[in-house]
Formats: C-alpha cells, structure tokens, sequence
C-alpha cells in the first residue's frame, strides 16, 4: 500500500510542474485551465464521498484498484491524443480517480495496520512519498530539455512523462489488486456511517475551515511571490523543491513528537505555530527571510497530517472507515477548490496581504475547535500518542 501511494505522489510532483503548460501550449487559456482545474477537484471530491460509501459495503481494495486504473487511462489518454475535449475529458477522469482512489487507500492502510503503530506507518508513508514527490517536480523540467536540446516539437516534448506516468499508475493498479482484504465482521444497512458520526462530524467542521482558508493564499503563494518581489522562476521552483524535502522529513518526526507531548497537542502545537509564521509573511521585506519562513510554516503545518488520518481511522469504527475518509477529505477539497478565485480578486483589486489574514483567521478558528473537539480523546489514544 505503500509503494501504491508512493508511485502515484512521483507521478503528481511530475506532472503539477508542467500539466498546466502542457494545456496552455494546446490552446487551453488560463480562465479555462482553472475552471478545468476546479471541476477536477470538486468532481473528485463527490466521487471520493461515493467511493468511500461504496469501499466500506463492497471492498476498499476494490476501490484502489478502480482509482488507479482510471488514473491509468486518464493519462494514456493525454499521451495518445491532444484533442482539447478528450484532454478535458482526461483532465476529470484523473481527478475522479485520484479521489477514488486516495479515500479508499487511507482507510485499507488502517485496517492492514495495528492501531498503536497507525501514526509511524501514515508517517513512514508520507515519508516516501514526499520524496518521491520532490524527485518527480525535478523531472517536470525534462520537456524543456527535450524541446531545447534534442529538437523535440512543443507539445511532442511532453509525451514521454505521459507514457512514464501511464506505467507508474498501471503498476500501481496491480500493487492495490495484490492485496489481500480479509472480510469485515460487519458491514453496515444504511448508506451513510452512523457509529462514527459524531468523529466525522467534527472532522469536517475543522477541515471545512482549514479548506476554505488555505485556498485564499496557498495554491497562489508563486503567484504572489512573483508579484510582491519580481522573483524569477528558478527561486520559486526552489523554494518549493526544498519546502518537499523539508516537509518529507518531518513525518517522521511527528510520531515522536506525539509521543512526547500527545498527539491532539502535536497537532496543535505545529499548526498553530504554523499560522503565527503565515500571518507574518505580508510583513517581511525580503523575498529570502520570506522564503525561510515559507518553509518552516509549510513543514509545521502539514507534518501532523499523518497524526490527523491515525487520529480518524482510530476513533472511526473499521467499517465505516472509508466513508470516514471520503467525507473527511472532501470537507477539505471541496471549500479549497473554490476560495482561490476569491484569494485572487482578493489580490488583485484589494490587496496582496488581505488572502494571508483571511487564511490565518481560518487556520486559527480551525485549531480552537479542534482542541475543544478532541482533547478529551488524548487520555483515551495511548495506543497511538
């Protein structure tokens, strides 16, 4: 489950460098390209929220195999055509299978491990894939040398990371399917989980926020980087590349930091000193000090993403783990799809720094509730702390 996860993060830190260019280069313009983008993602969303339904009645593996697979044919259909409406067509179909697939490798995962080790193998998990994400955004520039150096034409130069990404999902299809899943000793009537709803609920209220705040600012700091400083595009590249690495690492750390103080005040501990440092941004007049901080905030903020999935499927009953998952994770994506149009105009005709204030404002909402809900539940998780 592992190398599943891990060779569809190499293929993602590949393809998120130059996707979006790929589409300009064949005509897409950028209002479409986000549209597209949008559509992608909260199509994702609805189906990772069916796909978990469906995980927890007829089988997670099931569902692995069914995103991967169609993860797989997204991307052969990007490396066998350049038609505009069968990309766009490739461009859902890779984002239905992406939320399909994720949603239901998160709950396996947890029924194929213990629940006292969940954090460290979440951890480990995220480990390898930060890396190989890094090492697949240094690949994305491979069209480049292929069009300036070895005469490829424009959109010809991008053909062979599509075939590469084809075989990595395609492997990854037969990794889900060689797992075995032993049988629930219950599986529930109703459609939507009711044990577990109260955990979930939750969940989604702090997820709902943490979305929507993250949206304004996140997916467009390069944006904004550029803007405030006229930096060029190696720094960006960059800081992102060394922001991976950094933020790969620390997944490791974050179950011994668990053990230490907790896992509910890890988790609050990082993020919050995170949001301190996100608010201080808009401050800082150098693009360097900037850029350092960036990091550490992006590293504090997101290391306690494993202790938060150990968290949900530890207090989520085993057979509702999937739709635990789906509905949890589309808390998330659906409110961070639409707030970046809004951190734009934000940007645009109001000011550069508002977006950083409205993510912080967010981010610390997200974190108070997140104590009040689950502090209790620290003296009841030793078994993962």
């Amino acid at each position: 489950m592992i190398m599943v996860s891990a060779l569809g993060s190499f293929s993602y830190g590949c393809t998120s460098v130059f996707l979006n260019i790929y589409l300009y280069d064949l005509g897409f313009t950028p209002t479409l390209i986000g549209i597209l983008a949008m559509l992608s993602m909260i199509s994702s969303s609805i189906l990772g929220i069916i796909s978990g339904i469906l995980a927890d009645k007829y089988g997670k593996r099931l569902m692995v195999v069914v995103g991967c697979a169609l993860c797989t044919f997204s991307f052969l259909i990007f490396a066998v055509t350049t038609d505009i409406m069968l990309i766009s067509a490739a461009s859902l179909i890779g984002g239905i299978g992406s939320g399909i697939y994720y949603t239901s490798w998160s709950a396996l995962i947890a029924d194929k491990s213990p629940g006292d080790i969940l954090d460290r193998v979440y951890s480990f998990s995220a480990f390898i894939s930060g890396i190989l994400t890094s090492i697949g955004t240094l690949l994305g520039a491979l069209p480049d040398i292929l069009y300036y150096s070895f005469g490829f034409g424009r959109v010809e130069s991008y053909k062979p990371l599509f075939v590469m990404t084809v075989f990595l999902f395609a492997s990854a299809t037969l990794l889900g399917a060689s797992v075995s899943e032993g049988k629930l000793k219950e599986r529930r009537e109703k459609l939507l989980p009711q044990k577990s709803m109260d955990v979930i609920s939750k969940f989604v209220v702090v997820n709902v926020l943490i979305g929507f705040g993250a949206g304004f600012i996140i997916p467009l700091f390069n944006l904004w980087y550029k803007l405030k400083f006229d930096v060029g595009l190696g720094l960006i590249s960059v800081v992102f590349f060394v922001s991976n690495i950094t933020l790969s690492v620390s997944y490791l750390c974050a179950p011994l930091l668990a053990r230490k103080i907790g896992l509910v005040n890890s988790i609050v501990l990082t993020q919050g000193t995170a949001t301190m440092l996100l608010a201080t941004i808009p401050l800082l007049p150098d693009p360097t000090i900037v850029a350092i901080v960036y990091i550490v905030r992006t590293l504090l903020m997101n290391m306690s993403n494993p202790l938060l999935s150990a968290l949900l499927m530890n207090l989520t009953e085993p057979e509702e783990r999937g739709s635990a998952s789906g509905i949890v994770g589309s808390a998330w994506n659906i409110p961070n799809a639409i707030s970046p149009s809004l951190g734009g105009f934000l940007m645009e005709h109001v000011s550069l720094a508002l977006p950083f204030y409205i993510c912080a404002l967010n981010y610390t909402a997200a974190i108070l509730l997140f104590y009040a809900f689950f502090k209790k539940y620290e003296s009841d998780t030793d078994g993962i702390r």
